[in-house]
């Protein structure tokens, strides 16, 4: 499995990076959520009701934006080697980075817009427990 990820973060180039800081600041940021969510002495005020909905939106439009500069990158790539020697093979790698990143973008797109429903549903939760 290691192996699978590894060659997958190798293979899509160098926005990877920012992509995967992404994926590691988007899970720090629902693990706190989780945490602070979970206590049992959570009380919703305005700024833990709103939190996610100034942070989360950033990983729902960066992500796939980075993912598509990769996209662009890897399709600029494989127009330039065409016609010189390897080719097909150079091409079909350019053509590797633009499918990466746009899948990793993608990703980080939607676990972001999932956790986002999640914890709208759990602050309505909470305060229909609350109001009654």
């Amino acid at each position: 499995m290691f192996d699978y990820v590894s060659d997958f973060f190798r293979l899509g180039g160098s926005y990877m990076w920012p992509l995967a800081a992404c994926s590691v600041a988007l899970l720090a940021f629902l693990f706190e959520r989780v945490v602070v969510t979970s206590s049992e002495r959570w009380r919703p005020n305005t700024q833990d009701r709103t939190l996610h909905k100034r942070i989360l939106p950033f990983f729902v439009e960066v992500a796939p934006a980075l993912g598509l500069l990769g996209t662009m990158q890897g399709i600029i790539d494989c127009f330039s080697v065409m016609g010189g020697a390897g080719a097909g093979e150079n091409a079909l790698k350019g053509l590797g980075v633009a499918a990466i990143t746009s899948v990793a973008g993608l990703l980080i797109a939607l676990v972001a817009t999932v956790a986002n429903y999640a914890l709208d549903m759990r602050i309505e939760t909470e305060k229909v427990a609350v109001a009654s």
